[in-house]
């Protein structure tokens, strides 16, 4: 089966995802929310560069590492799916156990950090995801055993199984090219922890520490 066909019938259609996919009609080209990058003075201003070929092209290919298109009510969905423990209203895609593996650390605990430097303390990667591991030491806000992944044009989806919170963030700039490379997800997290405004606490359970409830404004 195509790995576009597979994603399609094992993956969207179950979860309600009508709007994502590798290609779109030409007529729905327009739709398309404008892609932007950081100019010389940091302002934001219509990116020129390259784009990976047009999402109308039939033959444009279906990455398994990137490139499909989609909305925020989209991705919320499958971000959801995977707070659930791997299904959505019933429809069951993946084992909790997979959720549960691909949430855990796989390298040790200081390789992100010897790697990309200070900014990555306290982080690692799951199998498919980036994971808070320390929450003390990390430079971002959150708890341990939120994770999370980011897209080229500086989307972001995260997942925080202690709080409940799922968000995603769709903000569409170009990286590329920039003289000072800015991304906005920093601070996406820091807005978004900061705008809870009750947290209740569940019974405690095994995991990093009590289950924990957000409610946001």
């Amino acid at each position: 089966m195509p790995f576009e066909r597979f994603l399609k019938t094992r993956l969207f259609e179950p979860l309600g995802m009508t709007h994502t996919g590798f290609f779109i009609p030409e007529s729905d080209v327009a739709l398309l929310a404008t892609l932007y990058k950081h100019g010389s003075t940091g302002e934001l201003e219509p990116s020129d560069a390259p784009q990976l070929g047009s999402p109308a092209d039939p033959e444009r290919w279906p990455s398994g590492g990137g490139g499909l298109i989609s909305t925020a009510g989209d991705y919320l969905r499958f971000a959801q799916m995977l707070e659930n423990g791997g299904s959505l209203e019933g429809k069951r895609v993946l084992s909790p156990v997979t959720i549960a593996l691909m949430s855990s650390n796989h390298v040790p605990d200081d390789a992100l950090f010897k790697f990309w430097g200070a900014d990555s303390r306290g982080l690692g990667y799951g199998l498919g995801v980036g994971m808070i591991i320390d929450a003390a030491s990390s430079p971002q806000a959150g708890f341990s055993g939120d994770y999370s992944w980011g897209g080229l044009w500086d989307t972001h989806w995260i997942v925080s199984p202690r709080t409940g919170i799922v968000a995603v963030l769709m903000t569409q700039v170009d990286p590329r090219g920039n003289q000072s490379p800015q991304r906005t997800d920093p601070d996406f997290r820091d807005l978004l922890f900061a705008s809870v405004e009750h947290i209740d606490a569940e019974p405690a359970q095994p995991g990093p520490g009590p289950a924990l409830r957000a409610t946001a404004h």
